[in-house]
């Protein structure tokens, strides 16, 4: 009410709406056992891959039983491990989340280091699939071509395979936006 134009600018109301959906979909804890089990299908092969088993038949929606998993976090595994020890970890994670984004098209939306165990014996635990997302096969093609772009320092490229991933607001400016992405870039590169 104090600022209805920079509130719609900000399109608080689909925030709000994104806001209450993540929220329901983690409060619900049969849906979280469903999507690990879906992303424990996904990861079948990759054998330093863990997603904690499920006892379905105690999961109720406002409790979710499963397999204890005990590791380190991040923070603490990282010192122990040399420079190349921390390169390769570093671009198997990389590569978990790329099979999630491109060959799966379903990922783990909460994917921060809390959620990201590291076993004694070297494989890689994910927990808490409470959020995640899901891409069509067209948004999969432009986040390919953006990290491409990305990856070519093409700022321009990249930019328009990004925006191809979004609902553009009517009242976007998209100019100042890439302008603010040209610069978030440059110092990144």
């Amino acid at each position: 009410r104090l600022f209805p134009k920079k509130a719609r600018s900000l399109n608080l109301i689909a925030g709000f709406q994104e806001f209450w959906r993540y929220t329901l979909q983690e409060l619900d804890f049969v849906l979280e056992a469903n999507t690990m089990e879906r992303f424990r299908r996904n990861f079948a092969g990759q054998q330093d891959v863990v997603i904690p088993l499920v006892y379905h038949d105690l999961v109720k929606p406002w409790v979710l039983t499963m397999q204890r998993i005990t590791g380190q976090r991040l923070s603490e595994i990282t010192p122990t491990l040399s420079t190349k020890e921390r390169k390769r970890l570093s671009h198997r994670l990389l590569e978990i989340e790329m099979k999630m984004f491109i060959s799966d098209g379903v990922f783990h939306a909460d994917l921060h280091p809390g959620n990201i165990f590291f076993l004694e014996d070297g494989r890689i635990a994910l927990l808490d699939f409470g959020m995640y997302g899901e891409l069509s096969q067209e948004h999969r093609d432009h986040f390919i071509l953006y990290w491409l772009a990305g990856l070519q320092h093409q700022t321009r490229r990249a930019f328009y395979h990004l925006v191809r991933q979004t609902t553009r607001l009517k009242d976007a400016n998209e100019e100042a936006y890439y302008k603010k992405f040209k610069s978030l870039a440059d110092s990144f590169y």
